[in-house]
């Protein structure tokens, strides 16, 4: 087998691990996330400029997420590039 296809071979190999594990991870973070909303909506005592600054962090830290995705995709499709020329 030719180097160039056994290499464009370990890097769909590694685009399929990173895409399941990042599926994984934003799962995990939706869980994690119903069970903190949970616990805010049931605190009373937390003032409404807090309950504001956490959904600004939730809101950041999913488009840092989605621009991170992006980058990666970008990325693999840079590899193909190279390697299909």
């Amino acid at each position: 087998m030719d180097q160039k296809q056994m290499f464009k071979h370990m890097v769909d190999f590694n685009q399929v691990v990173f895409y399941n594990f990042f599926q994984a991870l934003t799962l995990f973070q939706s869980q994690i996330e119903r069970i903190a909303n949970s616990a805010i909506d049931q605190a009373d005592w937390i003032p409404d400029e807090s309950l504001k600054a956490i959904e600004l962090w939730d809101k950041s830290f999913k488009a840092a997420c989605g621009h991170f995705r992006s980058n990666v995709d970008q990325s693999y499709e840079q590899i193909k590039k190279y390697f299909s020329g």
